[in-house]
């Protein structure tokens, strides 16, 4: 597995915290798949680029200053796992959160964007994805 594929999905986050969604599409393929966490009240998965689009809107909608702060990318066969918090300040009342999620990016293209993506709540639930999927 290429290092280009981590070096990617930290620039993809760098893009998303600096200049939002439409930055950071182009570090995934146009037929994307996102799965949002377990407990999102909102749909399953998100399709496309329009898809990613939509749950990144619902991610923020509620929050200024949200962001993804990269703590940890692990190469694996099969993918890559993002170890990480996410940050904003509630609208209006501008109480502050900060929480561990974690991500698995699989399905890379010749240009070594992402095609698909599962988001967890917990470092734990990511890495224990990231371990089933992980072929040798």
């Amino acid at each position: 597995m290429s290092d280009q594929r981590a070096t990617s999905i930290r620039a993809m986050f760098e893009a998303f915290n600096r200049d939002g969604i439409e930055a950071a599409l182009p570090f995934m393929s146009q037929d994307v798949v996102w799965h949002s966490f377990p407990e999102w009240p909102g749909a399953e998965k998100y399709e496309g680029w329009d898809g990613v689009r939509q749950l990144a809107l619902e991610w923020t909608e509620n929050f200024d200053e949200y962001r993804w702060d990269v703590d940890e990318v692990h190469e694996r066969a099969g993918g890559i796992l993002v170890l990480a918090h996410h940050h904003g300040r509630s609208v209006g009342a501008g109480m502050p959160i900060s929480q561990r999620v974690g991500g698995w990016f699989t399905t890379f293209d010749d240009e070594d964007r992402t095609g698909e993506a599962w988001f967890f709540v917990s470092w734990e639930e990511a890495r224990e994805l990231a371990d089933a999927r992980a072929v040798d």
